[in-house]
């Protein structure tokens, strides 16, 4: 899903790149409210910016056409001050949006919407360390009951429980590099690595009780080039590459082999991952 939904759109809409049958294709749905760029997205539900409230917020679901618009929390300048994750809690269903804002002095201050609760509450933020490493700007991965903050050219990610809401580091297997990218494989966290010009290692985290990184698989092509891995299909978890001549490639585990998808787009706007769903918010309906 297209993290600017309405770009070159005369209508207020969201567009998503769908895979299917080893083709790509654009598809749209249309919007019942008035919103623009998508902020996160979580079990079919999509988190936006709200057009008619200034730093406020929407949730939606695209298929039911269900809404709800929450109140506006702490107000930011500068979009990359600020970052959004949308999470559900395992332990209650609870779903759970969060916003982290720069403050004045620099340091990242973090609250919580509960949409079953409808209110946002403060809690303590991360490190500085999140600050100092460009973490802001950047949509976190929701995977094993938490969400992570990526950092490219680092060696560990900043990830929040969503049941405990506390912040912690969590090390990377090696430091990441400029197409390298941590994503959610089969509700793991993944971490997507090109180790030379052939080669591209997955490894995988199952759990934040003191498990480590395992080596899944490694992925052996002519050349790795600049394959930038974007998601994980859900069902069949095939990781999907973008490359920046507009390619669209598909790894299967199973036959353990790189096929390229009919279907260019040569400029790839930010996007999200996103799947189809009757899923709601209130976790007493």
């Amino acid at each position: 899903m297209f993290g600017h939904p309405a770009l070159n759109s005369p209508k207020n809409c969201v567009k998503f790149l769908e895979f299917k049958n080893g083709k790509s294709g654009i598809g749209e749905y249309s919007l019942s409210c008035w919103a623009s760029d998508i902020k996160a997205t979580c079990n079919g539900l999509i988190l936006l910016d709200n057009n008619l409230k200034k730093g406020g917020v929407i949730v939606l679901n695209p298929v039911t056409k269900k809404v709800i618009a929450l109140p506006v929390g702490t107000l930011c300048n500068h979009p990359h001050e600020e970052s959004y994750g949308f999470a559900m809690s395992d332990v209650t269903g609870e779903y759970k949006v969060v916003h982290l804002v720069l403050d004045q002095l620099g340091f990242a201050c973090c609250e919580i919407f509960s949409l079953y609760k409808k209110t946002w509450r403060d809690v303590n933020g991360p490190s500085i360390e999140l600050v100092d490493n460009g973490g802001f700007g950047h949509v976190p991965v929701s995977a094993i009951g938490a969400l992570h903050w990526p950092f490219y050219r680092s060696d560990y990610v900043v990830s929040m429980e969503v049941d405990e809401e506390k912040f912690h580091h969590i090390e990377l297997p090696k430091s990441c590099t400029t197409h390298d990218r941590i994503i959610e494989i089969c509700g793991c966290l993944g971490f997507v690595t090109h180790e030379d010009m052939n080669h591209i290692d997955i490894w995988i985290l199952t759990s934040l009780c003191g498990e480590e990184w395992t080596k899944n698989h490694t992925i052996t092509v002519e050349t790795t080039r600049d394959m930038v891995p974007l998601c994980s299909l859900r069902f069949k978890g095939d990781i999907i590459f973008h490359t920046s001549d507009g390619s669209f490639y598909a790894y299967d585990f199973q036959q353990q082999q790189m096929t390229e998808i009919i279907g260019k787009i040569n400029r790839l706007p930010w996007c999200l991952p996103h799947v189809n769903s009757l899923v709601t918010w209130d976790a007493r309906e």
